[in-house]
């Protein structure tokens, strides 16, 4: 239990931190407030539409295992220029998200999408793997696009695939 001595000097301290961090707090209100106070910035669009991705799990015509489709689902286009994690860890493989920008920063039109294959491993060691794909998929994936912002991100499978 505090006593009235200690709990008086814990005010005090509380009260001398807050004085002291006062004017940075309002220089940080005024810029934040300047900030979106300028509507002809916002309206002028400088800061571009929020891209969307979409993330589908099918089954590859080709090699007849899953893929991951990633596609620009919004209505302009993108570039991703990161992403995390590199590597996505199954039960048969993993997805080496990391290949999608080997040449750089990965240019998306609407509707515009580039695969990702499964990779077998040679050893079955799952104990890094927690989580089903689709659950890895929508807690772990971001992607980073122009003037760094985060995409929007959903993912969807194909009926087919369980």
């Amino acid at each position: 239990m505090i006593d009235q001595k200690k709990r008086d000097t814990l005010k005090i301290i509380s009260a001398a931190t807050a004085v002291a961090a006062a004017p940075s707090l309002l220089n940080a209100k005024t810029l934040v407030g300047d900030f979106v106070g300028d509507e002809a910035l916002l309206s002028a669009g400088n800061y571009g539409e929020l891209a969307n991705i979409d993330i589908k799990v099918r089954v590859s015509v080709t090699s007849n295992d899953l893929e991951l489709l990633v596609s620009n689902t919004g209505t302009t286009a993108t570039n991703i220029t990161q992403l995390t994690p590199s590597h996505l860890q199954t039960a048969r493989g993993y997805f080496d998200m990391q290949s999608l920008l080997a040449d750089g920063p990965v240019s998306l039109e609407p509707g515009e999408g580039v695969t990702v294959p499964l990779t077998k491993q040679a050893d079955n060691n799952l104990s890094s793997r927690s989580n089903s794909l689709i659950k890895d998929l929508q807690e772990r994936v971001s992607f980073i696009t122009d003037n760094d912002a985060f995409a929007a991100v959903s993912v969807s499978r194909t009926p087919y695939v369980v």
